[in-house]
């Protein structure tokens, strides 16, 4: 069984914590961020016809955001920065994730307001996805993968 699968045998919240201390060699800094987002993608799709949710009509759903402007960004530009300057590592996440499409971070609320869809009856029939929202850069990503 894999990391993601073993933390998500847990019975527990605090036993996952137990868990965490006990491997962050395997999964500790810088791949924590990314580890702790296949937790959640794997726990969707995991749970999305569990009969605890499946019985009681309970669809789950997560996004899959984009780079947001939320106060981490300082965190991300820090952790990238070639100089230890904060401009620096804006300069890199620009390259990385900006300049190839739209030029901006995406805003909070644009990646709440699908959630207000997705959890409405218009999508009463989706359940068990994870919905990118990131001005296409994971679609953008694949089409390069399939194109060699």
């Amino acid at each position: 069984m894999g990391n993601v699968g073993a933390i998500l045998s847990t019975g527990s919240f605090e036993e996952a914590e137990v868990w965490v201390d006990a491997h962050l060699d395997s999964h500790g800094a810088p791949d924590s961020y990314q580890f702790s987002k296949q937790c959640v993608s794997a726990y969707v799709k995991s749970k999305t016809r569990a009969p605890e949710f499946i019985g009681r009509k309970i669809r789950i759903n997560a996004i899959g955001p984009s780079f947001t402007e939320t106060p981490i960004i300082k965190d991300f530009n820090m952790a990238v920065s070639t100089d230890g300057s904060e401009e620096s590592g804006k300069n890199v996440m620009y390259d990385l994730f900006l300049k190839s499409w739209n030029g901006r971070a995406g805003k909070p609320e644009e990646m709440g307001w699908p959630l207000v869809i997705f959890g409405s009856d218009i999508c009463s029939y989706l359940s068990g996805q994870i919905i990118y929202i990131d001005f296409g850069m994971t679609g953008e990503m694949d089409w390069q993968a399939v194109q060699g």
